[in-house]
């Protein structure tokens, strides 16, 4: 298990439990001191669960997507456009439908680990939109169509 992210002055109490009760299973906990580790931690976890309740767009959820995690994703914010509103990835913001979603996803990755791996490269599919190289053309695009007006 990985839980990575910055540490602020508050904080809550079932993470401290969390970190406790499950620290056998623990393989990274806190803030990814480089760009590398961070990208190494993606790369070796399979799902990325969001609790937020404030986010712009999420950069972080679209970078864990790109490097193949399985999005369990509350259904508020921008986290509905990420997923274009596919249902399997988003939960209804309750604490029983998150732990519901991260089981469920969990039960399919040792059952049927094709299927599982074929919503990570859908997750994966879903983040590419967001690649800078496709993004830059976008821009260079509608700039151009600005210059010529």
């Amino acid at each position: 298990m990985n839980v990575v992210g910055e540490t602020f002055r508050e904080v809550p109490k079932c993470f401290e439990e969390a970190s406790h009760r499950f620290s056998d299973h623990i393989e990274n906990w806190g803030y990814a001191e480089s760009v590398e580790e961070y990208r190494r931690i993606l790369a070796s976890s399979d799902l990325i669960v969001s609790t937020a309740i404030h986010e712009f767009f999420g950069i972080a959820a679209v970078e864990a997507m790109s490097a193949g995690c399985l999005p369990v994703f509350p259904n508020r914010l921008s986290y509905p456009e990420l997923v274009n509103q596919a249902s399997s990835f988003l939960y209804d913001g309750t604490t029983q439908e998150l732990a519901d979603s991260i089981k469920r996803w969990s039960e399919i990755r040792l059952s049927d680990p094709e299927r599982f791996h074929s919503r990570q490269t859908e997750a994966s599919e879903l983040a590419s939109r967001f690649a800078w190289q496709i993004r830059a053309q976008e821009m260079d695009d509608h700039l151009e169509q600005i210059a010529d007006r």
